[in-house]
């Protein structure tokens, strides 16, 4: 993972990070990149409870994590890990797909 850029502005959510989470968060990756709404998966969170690593953002032309971020505030939880694990048949294949 390269390391953060020195003047980094995150903000995170309320009750701190969760791994494995998908959230709605406004990103600007340069100080005169305009802000983008993006989803960010914050994968895994090191020692100090931020996400480190497996975490990047979905949408994005290029391949883009947290480090890359200059100012970035999370909006809301989008889905957690929890979520995924509760939904019913989220293992099944889907099979009955009609012809469009």
């Amino acid at each position: 993972m390269t390391p953060r850029q020195r003047k980094q502005t995150i903000i995170p959510p309320e009750g701190g990070w969760k791994p494995n989470t998908v959230y709605h968060v406004e990103v600007a990756f340069g100080k005169s990149n305009p802000i983008h709404g993006y989803l960010f998966f914050s994968g895994f969170l090191g020692a100090d409870k931020t996400p480190q690593g497996y975490n990047e953002f979905y949408g994005c032309e290029d391949n883009t994590n947290i480090s890359d971020v200059y100012y970035m505030r999370v909006l809301s939880v989008v889905i957690t890990e929890k979520d995924i694990h509760c939904t019913p048949n989220r293992g099944k294949m889907v099979y009955n797909i009609p012809n469009l």
